[in-house]
């Protein structure tokens, strides 16, 4: 239930207006950074952030480097092979911490599965949750409605998910940095 008294609604692919995410797996002589998009199911009740349950996925083709050849190495099979893993899962399984940052702002300590190619582990992930009743129609004249913004920083380990174990750190990290913005939006109906 919203503050409002309105019955929470769930965030999905197509409520979502700005999501991405940014990795950079800078090694020691290359150093770059790719993005991608990202969308959710399920997410955050206002009124309770330790309940807060859902995924959070990337879609692996619309990771990208500005580099071509290097876009094409990281979706192939040595790397993210996308042909065979469509998507990265982030899945809540729980939030073991929630403080309030300020007016309807939650800095949330989130336990979840990460699954990047065929491989899941558990990862702690600091997350900045915010959000905003009644703001939808700042940022789009058509809808009214509310806003969530979800930022996150976090490193995943390369060899952990089998990508590429057997190269060093020189050209790629063996720690990747995740950035990880979302807005999504809960049009009133």
């Amino acid at each position: 239930m919203r503050p409002d008294g309105s019955k929470q609604q769930n965030l999905t692919k197509n409520d979502l207006d700005h999501r991405v995410v940014t990795w950079t797996p800078d090694g020691q002589v290359l150093m770059y950074e790719g993005t991608g998009i990202t969308y959710l199911l399920k997410l955050i009740d206002p009124a309770d952030p330790k309940a807060t349950k859902g995924t959070i996925t990337v879609e692996t083709k619309s990771l990208h480097i500005e580099n071509k050849g290097m876009k094409e190495t990281l979706h192939g099979p040595d790397w993210l092979d996308v042909a065979k893993n469509p998507k990265i899962d982030f899945a809540i399984k729980k939030v073991t911490e929630s403080k309030s940052a300020g007016d309807n702002v939650f800095d949330l300590t989130v336990v979840g599965d990460l699954t990047c190619k065929g491989v899941t582990k558990e990862l702690i992930v600091p997350v900045k949750a915010t959000y905003l009743p009644g703001k939808l129609g700042e940022r789009s004249s058509k809808m009214t409605g509310d806003l969530l913004v979800l930022r996150a920083n976090f490193v995943m380990k390369r060899k952990d998910f089998g990508i590429k174990p057997d190269m060093t750190d020189k050209v790629v990290a063996e720690e990747i940095q995740l950035r990880v913005s979302i807005a999504g939006v809960s049009p009133k109906k």
